[in-house]
């Protein structure tokens, strides 16, 4: 089996490690890495992207940096190429053409076990501070976690689902109502958001001096201009390679693993 691992952070050096054992492993983004002008795609049986997949602008992440991609980068792959990734964009789909594209987030185990870490990742980063009044946005997964997690704090919930707020009452309210939303970010010390929408305006960011830990995915809790102009706003991508690789990289490691064999 040819593989190719284009890009990736520190969690894939356990990929490199591990499918090494048993297969012919070419890497791009770290120290033995091959030129991007003399890959051969055509060569590859499976090409491992990025969790983070490929931008709008067709860039990937690497341990030294972004690095842009030719749109027709896939043009000659093999038609039973096999890509892996973690976020699925329009733009990566052009690109494959209809090959066989398999998200590692869209694993539930996978998914889980990753919520797992990223979870601990925040609790750790918030003891770093003094917070008590903390905002989630969401009550997905992540949030649940999330929840059985910060018993220490007064936690109240952002939800958008009649569901959710009928589970947990007076401990949230409806992300639609931006008046609500302004009222609780002023009198929170910390805002999590772990939805991938933009549903946080400057207007609601107006009196409050929250921390925001944003750990969701592209296009994030809010603009890029409200991101910029809110200085305590933080955007946390890629949490469990950043506090466990080791752990997280076996996750993905195991999953590919149990589909390409070795």
């Amino acid at each position: 089996m040819k593989i190719l691992i284009l890009g990736g952070d520190e969690r894939y050096n356990v990929l490199i490690n591990g499918l090494k054992l048993n297969h012919n492993v070419d890497t791009f983004g770290f120290n033995d890495s091959i030129n991007l002008k003399d890959i051969d795609i055509k060569k590859y049986n499976v090409v491992i992207l990025p969790v983070s997949g490929i931008s709008n602008d067709y860039e990937i992440k690497t341990l030294n940096g972004l690095k842009r991609l030719d749109k027709d980068f896939f043009k000659s792959a093999k038609d039973d190429l096999i890509i892996y990734t973690g976020i699925v964009n329009d733009t990566l789909k052009s690109m494959i053409n209809g090959r066989n594209l398999i998200s590692f987030l869209a694993d539930e185990k996978v998914n889980n076990e990753n919520n797992d870490i990223t979870v601990d990742g925040i609790v750790n980063e918030l003891e770093n501070y003094d917070f008590n009044n903390i905002c989630i946005l969401g009550y997905g997964n992540l949030g649940k976690r999330l929840d059985k997690k910060l018993k220490g704090y007064n936690v109240i919930f952002g939800v958008k689902e009649y569901s959710d707020y009928c589970i947990l009452k007076r401990r949230c309210f409806y992300t639609c109502n931006p008046n609500t939303m302004k009222i609780v970010f002023a009198e929170s010390d910390c805002i999590i958001n772990t939805v991938p929408q933009n549903i946080i305006t400057s207007d609601m960011l107006k009196g409050s001096n929250a921390k925001i830990i944003d750990v969701s995915s592209p296009p994030y809790g809010a603009s890029k201009e409200v991101r910029e102009t809110f200085k305590n706003y933080g955007i946390y991508p890629g949490i469990p390679a950043k506090y466990n690789p080791s752990r997280s990289g076996k996750i993905l490691l195991k999953k590919i693993q149990k589909e390409i064999g070795g």
